[in-house]
């Protein structure tokens, strides 16, 4: 399994379920608009989509109780 770092996530609805992409903002020169490089596409069934969704809240709830 190969691991990849991002810094970027965006998720849109689409028919089949959730579209996640993830990616790397790249900066290009002091003050300009950062290049984004697509890394990964992900698409999740409405299932996977919601048990995702729950498990991101659970963990993300404990960690700023933490």
């Amino acid at each position: 399994m190969k691991i990849t770092r991002v810094n970027l996530a965006k998720a849109d609805a689409v028919e089949a379920g959730v579209r996640l992409d993830f990616g790397d903002s790249i900066p290009r020169e002091p003050g300009d608009l950062r290049e984004v490089r697509l890394l990964r596409r992900i698409l999740l069934e409405p299932e996977a989509a919601s048990s995702l969704a729950k498990l991101l809240n659970t963990l993300i709830s404990r960690q700023n109780t933490a």
